[in-house]
């Protein structure tokens, strides 16, 4: 049994938010209609809004997610072998992981999101690595870093936007992988010795 959307401790105004849009909204809609209205009603540009911004934007991309079906989704989640870092959102597969970098602005953040990329990488040759943003400029920018091959840990910047079909294209992607919940792993495995006679 897993934990609902709304039990993750999530700042007031998601609650407000989702009082305040259309329930029908489905995919990148979800996220762009929503984190307008957020915009609108709060000060976002504050800089100590930023976290509070982060987990909005989040919250509406796993919205998404769960609305299309795909599931299960960790949350802030650890991965074994991969110490200190913590994935925004991963979907597990136990040759394909996914993981979805959440920024709503990039800067140099982006590069964040490519050094946890290769890691996972490095323990799952078959992962997949999707940068989310909100920020046009910025995506364009890094997305032409990653096809010109200078970004070694992401596999594509998706802009988040309603003219634009990315985020929707890489849902009906992941709504074709059975995405699995994760077993324990046993740190070692083996006859373990004790004494000699």
């Amino acid at each position: 049994m897993g934990t609902r959307l709304d039990e993750l401790g999530l700042p007031a105004e998601y609650s407000l938010l989702r009082e305040n849009i259309p329930s029908e909204l489905k995919g990148s809609e979800i996220i762009t209609i929503g984190y307008e209205w957020y915009k609108t009603n709060y000060d976002t540009s504050a800089a100590s809004q930023r976290a509070k911004n982060g987990r909005i934007f989040e919250a509406l991309v796993l919205e998404a997610l769960l609305q299309a079906g795909i599931k299960p989704v960790y949350y802030q989640a650890n991965v074994e072998f991969i110490p200190h870092v913590v994935y925004d959102i991963l979907l597990y597969h136990p040759k394909h992981p996914v993981i979805l970098s959440c920024k709503t602005s990039l800067r140099e953040r982006w590069k964040q999101a490519d050094l946890e990329g290769l890691a996972l990488k490095q323990v799952y040759r078959g992962a997949s690595s999707y940068l989310l943003t909100l920020s046009k400029s910025e995506g364009l920018r890094v997305q032409q870093q990653i096809q010109n091959s200078e970004v070694l840990g992401m596999d594509e910047c998706i802009i988040i936007d309603n003219e634009e079909d990315q985020f929707n294209l890489l849902i009906q992607k992941l709504q074709n992988t059975q995405f699995v919940k994760a077993s324990k792993i046993l740190p070692v495995n083996g006859k373990m010795i004790s004494a000699f006679s």
